[in-house]
């Protein structure tokens, strides 16, 4: 916890929720949604000078009903998974399917590095 403090106050890097356990929100209930963005919200809210209303979904996967949930626990905006790079789109009305890359275990060829 004191790693992601220092490094949210250098301005650096940023936090925002993923969920608290890792689910995939698609099948998931409402309260359940509900319950895993409060629960990491919570934490991050505990360890973060400021609040986020920002999620990258678990899987890099949402949809309509995901984020009308989502909608409700005030989160306005997320990020998705793109590995097709020419058609990310990053627009205001696209703000709930933003692009993220996958960071895994592979090597950093496999990310144009």
């Amino acid at each position: 916890a004191s790693q992601i403090t220092r490094m949210d106050a250098s301005g650096l890097v940023a936090f925002h929720n993923h969920s608290w356990s890792h689910m995939n929100l698609q099948k998931a209930s409402q309260k359940a949604i509900d319950q895993q963005v409060a629960k990491a919200q919570e934490q991050l809210n505990s360890w973060i000078e400021k609040p986020t209303n920002i999620i990258v979904y678990p899987y890099g996967v949402s949809g309509p009903y995901v984020q009308s949930i989502l909608a409700q626990n005030d989160i306005v905006a997320g990020f998705e998974l793109s590995l097709k790079t020419k058609s990310m789109k990053h627009c205001l009305s696209q703000i709930t399917h933003l692009p993220r890359v996958r960071v895994g275990n592979a090597g950093p060829s496999v990310y144009g590095l």
